[in-house]
Formats: structure tokens, sequence, C-alpha cells
């Protein structure tokens, strides 16, 4: 099946007429360039999406679902996440800073080459997921989950990691 491509001048029109966008579907797209900033998402699913190069900045998604998509190059800042799945997805690239994910699963994701500084990881799940060259840095990532992760190359920097389970688990590799 055919994906169909969103391009910035197609979408960001349909986006810069609505600042809440309810339960829409972008499943199995690849949208590139798109910029969400300043947006509430809620409900939405984006499932199997490839999405390149876009930006949440001071955007709010609430119960959305990037289950087994691709997130390449994608900045979340300022912005929140809450009661939502990235699960079995691939981020490469991506930077969240000053953001806020709040009950966030990553279970069995691949996050690499990616940066997470200045924010709250409150319960996220990151069961099964493997990170490789990332940087976590003064975030407060209590009572969130990594058990059964592997971590290479991860890099944790002024965090608060007390209560967080599974972070010494016997699958660290590289860890500074």
């Amino acid at each position: 099946m055919k994906r169909r491509t969103w391009h910035p001048d197609e979408l960001q029109q349909e986006l810069d007429q609505n600042g809440r966008i309810d339960r829409v579907s972008f499943d199995e797209r690849t949208l590139v360039g798109i910029d969400f900033s300043g947006k509430t998402l809620y409900g939405c699913s984006f499932s199997g999406t490839v999405l390149r190069e876009c930006t949440f900045t001071e955007t709010v998604l609430s119960l959305c679902f990037f289950d087994f998509a691709e997130l390449d190059r994608i900045t979340f800042e300022h912005s929140r996440i809450r009661s939502s799945t990235i699960s079995c997805a691939t981020l490469k690239g991506c930077r969240f800073f000053d953001a806020t994910l709040m009950h966030v699963s990553f279970n069995g994701s691949l996050i690499r080459d990616s940066v997470i500084q200045s924010s709250d990881l409150l319960a996220c799940r990151f069961v099964n997921a493997s990170l490789r060259d990332v940087v976590i840095a003064d975030c407060n990532v209590k009572g969130s989950d990594f058990r059964d992760s592997e971590r290479m190359n991860v890099r944790y920097s002024q965090c608060n990691l007390s209560e967080a389970s599974g972070i010494r688990g016997s699958r660290v590799r590289s860890l500074f």
C-alpha cells in the first residue's frame, strides 16, 4: 500500500485553521516538515506514520498514538505529552527540551542519537526499549520504568533517578 505524503504547504494550511485537533488519524502517512507548534492534539493517531523534521513546540498531546511510527529529527520543545504511546517506534535524532512527558509508553521502541534535556519523564515506560547514543540531562525520571531495556552509550547527567526502576539493569553498556 502506497503512503500518502503530506507536505507543509498542503497540511499546514489545515493545521493553521484549528488550534485543537481531535481524533484525527494520520496513520500510515508520511509527514515532512510539518509544524504542530501551539496546537492541542487529543486522541490523534500516527500509527505506522513516518514523521521527518516536524516541530512540536508548545504543543499538548493527550491520548495520542505513535505505535510503529518512525520519528526522524523531531523536536518537542516546551511541550506536554500525556497518556500517549510511542511503542515499537523508531526515534532517530529527536530532541525533547523542557518537555513534560507523563504516562507515556516507549515500550519496545528504538531511540538513538537523541537528546532529552531539562524535561520531566514522569511514570514513563521504556520496557524492552533500546536506547543508543542518547543523552538524558537535567531530567526528572520519577516513577519511570526502564526494566529489560538495552542502553548503549546513554549518558545521564544531573538527573533524578532515585525512583526510576531498571536504570541499573544488567544490559547497560558504556554508561557514562
